[in-house]
This record gives C-alpha cells, structure tokens and sequence, in this order.
C-alpha cells in the first residue's frame, strides 16, 4: 500500500488510459485496501453524533465526545438530549464529576472521613466582626480555619468558564425554563440530566462564595464544637462586607438544597443508590451555613 499513491499519480501523469485506473482501484479494494480510507466525514446526523460520542466516553476519549456533541449542538442548540449530552462530556474532559464536587463540600462542611483535628490556622484580626460575635482566634481547639485556596475548592475555581456554560446548557437552558421538554425525555437523559445540573448548581455558588470571601478579605471558619450541627463562621472588618458574605453562602446553602433536590429526584428513578454520600454532603454544607445565618 506504500506506493498505491505514487503509482496512481505516475499512471495520470503519462496519460494511461482510464480503464487501467478503474481496474487498479477495484483491485485494490477486493484486495482490502481503500485508498480512500481515512477521508469519510463520520456521523453526520444528530442520533450518530450523539451514538458516537457516548462511545468515545466508554472508551476514556472526552475530547472527541465534546467534538461530536459541539457539532450535534451547531445542527440543534434547542435539543435536551444534545445540550445534557455535552454538558456531561465537557465535566468529564475536564476531571469534573460528583465525586469532585463531594470533596468541595466536605472542604467546606469538615464532614470528610479523613478530616483533621480542629485547628485555628490563620487567626482573624481580633478587629473583626464574625458571625454571632463569634471569635475564633480566642479558641483555637474549637475553631479550625477553612482555606479557601485549597485544592478542592481550586478545581472548581481554574475551570469556572466550563462550569458557567454547563449551568445555561443544563440548568438554565433546561431544568428551569424547559421543565415540560425534560420531563419527556428519556430515563437514561433525565438522570443524567439531574445529576450534571445538581454538580453545576453547587459548584456555580462554591465559586462565587469563594470569590466574596476573597474579594472582601474576609476569612471562613468551621467551629466543629457547635450544635447540633457544625457551623460555618465567617469574619470581616466591617458589616458591610459581612453581610456580602452572609449573603454568598446562604446563595450556596440554597443551591445545596437545590442539588440535594435533584439527586433525590435522579435516585428515586435509578437502582442505584450512588450519590447518596454526596446528599449527604450537601446537606451537611446547608446546615453548617444555616446554624450561625439567618438565611430566611
């Protein structure tokens, strides 16, 4: 097959006839060898393209799913199908499932099996105003410091332009303007659905309460000795910049209790019960912001 290519052109170039090309080509292909392998196009309709990419995922290639999705999504941008489809490839091109988003939460919860003793860490400045007149840097065995540039917390922050346009393919762009075209897609595109919007909803407020407590150089504390449950603590130099951070994680509370929603609503349809630690992460997250902010 090395000179198929070079005999053909010399066969043109010294003006042989065409009956001596057609019988070399058809020779080639009774043969096995398709001088034109390589050149098909591939899918090109939505249901191959769609068939296609679920493929490429089994067999660990993301990045050719999210090519066959991008263009299933230039040919229909309204269909539920494609937009959960693609959602689900571009978390998987970039490392982002629930057990990600589970790390996040226990990050943030201090509910992680393999959790630390308490420790203050980095102390607030006695100046300033915490949540209930709380005062970590007066206890350090009952406050541990939540860092908010760990890992965790970071794997949502560099990837934030993929979580921004998840949240309007799926949670915007279905869950919540399009609920009756959801509700009759298939069972297999509805859990899946459920499960990407539930991961995009929490990570979406995650960043964005992290992006508070930084821009207002405040800090965030996990008083682990609270009951009944433990309580998320944060503290600023003023009240207004309290507030603003009050404000970010009762948004993060609710998208908790938001995600928690559709997880129950994907489990309640499927055999499996995976994701039920990741239900309980998340309402571990909402009731440690809930116990020191008054989010009604």
């Amino acid at each position: 097959m090395d000179n198929v290519a070079p005999t053909l052109r010399v066969l043109v170039r010294r003006g042989e006839g065409t009956a001596w090309l057609l019988l070399l080509m058809a020779g080639l292909l009774v043969g096995g060898c398709n001088v034109f392998e390589g050149l098909s196009p591939g899918p090109n309709n939505i249901d191959a393209l769609v068939a296609d990419a679920r493929t490429a995922l089994a067999d660990g290639n993301a990045s050719r799913a999210v090519r066959l999705l991008e263009r299933a999504y230039d040919k229909d941008s309204t269909s539920v199908r494609v937009r959960i489809e693609l959602a689900n490839a571009l978390y998987a091109e970039r490392d982002l499932d629930l057990f990600a988003l589970r790390a996040a939460a226990e990050h943030l919860a201090g509910t992680s099996e393999s959790s630390a003793p308490a420790t203050a860490g980095k102390a607030a400045h006695s100046e300033s105003m915490c949540t209930d007149a709380a005062r970590p840097e007066s206890d350090a065995n009952r406050y541990e410091a939540v860092p908010i540039e760990a890992a965790p917390l970071r794997r949502w922050v560099d990837r934030q332009s993929v979580v921004e346009r998840v949240y309007r393919l799926v949670v915007t762009g279905v869950l919540e303007r399009r609920p009756e075209a959801f509700s009759g897609a298939t069972t297999s595109v509805r859990q899946k659905g459920f499960l990407v919007g539930a991961i995009t909803v929490v990570a979406n407020e995650v960043i964005g309460a992290r992006a508070v407590i930084a821009g207002t150089g405040s800090a965030l504390y996990l008083d682990r000795a609270s009951n009944p449950h433990r309580a998320l603590v944060v503290c600023s130099g003023t009240g207004d910049t309290l507030s603003e951070n009050h404000n970010a994680l009762c948004a993060l509370s609710a998208a908790a209790q938001q995600g928690v929603q559709w997880l129950q609503a994907r489990y309640r349809s499927s055999e499996t019960d995976q994701g039920a630690v990741l239900i309980d992460r998340l309402q571990a997250l909402s009731n440690a912001v809930g116990t020191r902010i008054d989010c009604s």
